[in-house]
């Protein structure tokens, strides 16, 4: 049951971010003949190389290597003739594989912050506004793995939900994936976005919004910014639980605890009491916590809905799947780093083990043959 305060999880090995790259193209993988890094280029097209049982097969591509996943998968499919056959042929591709929800389905948690005065003491901004400092604790940092530099301006996390006592459920069944299932996150940033003074900053997001908004092609130009539509509090059960995250800060920042330390709101988050007073202050300055997933998503093989299939293989195409964030089909309800890197090893067994089934059968005919 994560419902509560505790601990933030880091992937931090000794003073150092332990990440998808250092730990999974680190140069013992890196260095095996099997696989190709490349870096500073852009796939711009899938190229479809023939056809296996009806179906376009892909074998090749016209560059290698990408980046963006919920935002550049979708982008790469429609560039390649793969979504909606209306909207390709409104930006001039000819359609190759209908999937209608290729780029549909975007969701991604939204941020909002409230930022305090607080008393002297060390905080990041000392840190931030002093040249001196920070260079002090960053050549400890070089020498050690220790000191500020070793971790996030961070160390707690709280999970909430809305009350069962709200009215909003009188209209929304729950989009959690059950009763000890968060709506929101929140914690506690040691330091504020402003020049200068010290500050408080609680930073609110929420984990399972209802949502959903789009990615579509701007023009037929690959190096053209696709448009991204993220209707963000676009249901209103997603502004409910927003302004319970924002109110839970409130409660929060005001325990016995802080007193003597945080002072007062910075200026224009000094009234925020009501709920019209509170939802239009979300939507003035709310941002993406870039999480977003949803745009390839994955669903059963022979629905006639999704992208993919539960073998990441992109429905109606031969030879080619997706592995990233863009195929989960709802927001796991907290960071995306661990269930990506778990999607993506469970991807890897699927393909090791059709790989090998396939040069099973390979060998069995040509046993078969002799």
């Amino acid at each position: 049951n994560p419902l509560g305060l505790g601990y933030l999880q880091m992937t931090v090995d000794r003073g150092r971010r332990s990440s998808a790259a250092t730990s999974y193209l680190s140069p013992l993988f890196t260095s095996r003949p099997s696989l190709d890094v490349v870096v500073n280029s852009r796939v711009v097209r899938i190229i479809q190389t023939g056809g296996i049982g009806g179906r376009p097969h892909f074998g090749a591509v016209e560059v290698v290597n990408r980046n963006g996943r919920v935002v550049g998968t979708p982008q790469l499919l429609l560039l390649s003739g793969i979504g909606d056959a209306t909207d390709l042929r409104r930006v001039g591709i000819a359609p190759l594989i209908e999937l209608q929800d290729v780029g549909r389905n975007f969701h991604d948690d939204p941020l909002i912050t409230l930022t305090y005065h607080v008393t002297a003491g060390l905080t990041m901004d000392d840190i931030k506004n002093g040249p001196s400092l920070y260079d002090n604790f960053l050549s400890e940092w070089n020498r050690t793995n220790t000191g500020p530099f070793a971790a996030i301006s961070n160390s707690f996390i709280n999970w909430g939900r809305v009350p069962d006592s709200s009215p909003i459920w009188n209209n929304f069944s729950d989009p959690a994936a059950g009763r000890n299932t968060p709506h929101y996150g929140q914690y506690p940033l040691n330091g504020g976005p402003y020049p200068g003074g010290q500050y408080l900053t609680m930073l609110s997001l929420l984990v399972t919004p209802i949502s959903r908004g789009t990615v579509s092609l701007r023009t037929s130009n690959p190096f053209d910014q696709p448009l991204i539509d993220p209707r963000y509090m676009s249901s209103r059960f997603d502004m409910v639980a927003m302004i319970e995250a924002v109110r839970n800060s409130q409660r929060f920042i005001t325990a016995p605890p802080w007193r003597g330390y945080v002072l007062r709101p910075v200026a224009g988050q000094e009234n925020l009491n009501t709920d019209d007073q509170i939802s239009q202050f979300i939507l003035r300055n709310m941002r993406s916590g870039i999480h977003g997933v949803g745009t390839a998503n994955m669903s059963p093989r022979n629905a006639n809905h999704g992208v993919v299939d539960p073998d990441f293989r992109v429905k109606g195409a031969s030879g080619l799947r997706v592995v990233d964030a863009s195929v989960f089909p709802y927001m796991p309800a907290g960071h995306t780093q661990a269930p990506v890197y778990i999607l993506a090893e469970r991807a890897s067994d699927i393909i090791a083990q059709q790989v090998v089934a396939f040069h099973d059968t390979e060998a069995q005919a040509a046993l078969f043959t002799q």
